[in-house]
């Protein structure tokens, strides 16, 4: 019975003893599957970004020097002008009568004044003889003061001033006859019409609009972290909204003063444009390099895990993920600079990672 016992004793144990070998065999923890690169040196640039506003290089709203009924209107919208070129006439026939009116006052002020020095003349040469004469005895006291009146009223006969004084009422006359031609100003295109032909112009309201578009701004306003980054001459990046295309241009003016609503500063970029592909009012945006740093540690930005204020990485060592904490600094949409925790060349893991913890087994893939 003790045998028979001892045997059954045996045979359990032999059976516990192989069920535990299978547990250890199914404890092997299996590679994730990760996507890694490698720690770069390179250049990395932060950018400030703003939504602006392209606008024309000139921006001209033409206002008429005199009212009048418009005799006619040679140009629409979307015509391209040159400084100078006729743009709306108006009628003209009272300032061409009271042109004709002052010329003609001009020309008897001017006849009147040649009488007059004519006059003059004759009455001091005749002054100038009963002078001699009386002198001589010839003549009396009262012959003398005689010519000397004459003299007197001579000198008194259309002045210098009446002739100046027409002058300058044909020179007023000229130029309201010459304000009933409304001519551009600028070399550019009409960007609005105000008025037609048969209507009253009005000084002060405006009959057209006159762009200068070969060259544009873009303009944006920024806040008072940045005006103290951005200056005259630097370059920015623009990119208007219809196009797609990526500009470079400069900017022209930052506002000294910020704006008392809004708290930000008016800064202009001046952009090329020959071809006339940018347009007034279209939508653009902008961008600038704040800060730029070279030769510094770069990674893409999808390595990073944990919160903003603890950033950390998962790198491959001797095929396991290992968490390693870092410190970044600046970032752009391709690369975050690694200040200190990475060294050149290092694995560092980019996709695969979210369910991984340090020292798991890992798989590099293509």
């Amino acid at each position: 019975m003790k045998r028979l016992l001892f045997l059954a004793v045996l045979v359990l144990t032999a059976a516990l003893w192989g069920c535990g070998a299978k547990p250890s065999e199914t404890e092997v923890q299996k590679a994730t599957a990760v996507r890694a690169t490698t720690v770069r040196i390179g250049d990395i640039a932060e950018y400030s970004r703003y939504g602006g506003k392209i606008s024309a290089f000139q921006d001209i709203t033409v206002i008429p020097k005199m009212g009048g009924k418009v005799d006619d209107v040679l140009v629409d919208v979307g015509q391209q002008v040159q400084k100078g070129d006729l743009l709306v006439k108006l009628e003209d026939p009272e300032a061409k009568a009271q042109l004709k009116q002052a010329e003609a006052s001009l020309a008897i002020a001017e006849a009147n004044q040649r009488t007059s020095n004519a006059a003059t003349e004759n009455a001091r040469i005749n002054l100038d003889r009963l002078e001699q004469l009386f002198r001589e005895g010839a003549i009396s006291q009262q012959q003398l003061e005689s010519a000397q009146l004459q003299y007197k009223q001579a000198t008194s006969g259309v002045s210098e001033a009446v002739v100046r004084q027409a002058a300058a009422a044909v020179d007023l006359a000229r130029t309201q006859e010459a304000n009933t031609i409304i001519t551009s100003p600028i070399d550019g295109h009409i960007a609005a019409r105000f008025i037609d032909p048969g209507e009253m112009a009005v000084p002060g309201l405006p009959v057209m609009s006159v762009v200068a578009i070969d060259s544009v701004y873009a303009d944006i306003n920024i806040t008072e972290a940045d005006v103290a980054r951005i200056k005259p001459g630097q370059q920015a990046e623009v990119r208007p909204a219809p196009t797609g295309k990526t500009l470079i241009g400069k900017v022209n003016t930052v506002a000294p003063a910020a704006n008392p609503q809004t708290k930000t500063f008016a800064v202009r970029i001046l952009l090329e444009n020959g071809k006339h592909e940018l347009l007034p009012g279209m939508l653009a945006d902008v961008q600038f390099v704040s800060q730029k740093h070279t030769g510094t540690s770069l990674i893409p930005p999808e390595a990073l895990v944990g919160q903003n204020d603890s950033p950390a990485v998962f790198v491959v060592s001797q095929g396991k993920a290992k968490l390693v904490r870092v410190t970044t600094g600046l970032t752009n949409v391709n690369y975050v600079e690694v200040v200190d925790g990475l060294t050149p060349n290092q694995p560092v893991i980019i996709e695969g990672q979210q369910n991984l913890s340090s020292g798991s087994p890992v798989k590099v893939v293509q």
